[in-house]
């Protein structure tokens, strides 16, 4: 399931922080933002 988008411009760095992973840096580029499944007896949204 697509969310949204993300740009991160030429020169610049964003960093996506999680409470229990720590921080993940991220580099200039467009990405699909989505929601992640998974498929037990049936399909579910992941919950963390």
């Amino acid at each position: 399931m697509l969310l949204g988008l993300l740009t991160v411009p030429e020169g610049s760095t964003a960093v996506l922080i999680h409470q229990e992973h720590g921080g993940l840096e991220i580099l200039p580029g467009t990405y699909q933002v989505r929601r992640q499944r998974e498929l037990a007896d049936e399909w579910r949204m992941v919950a963390d």
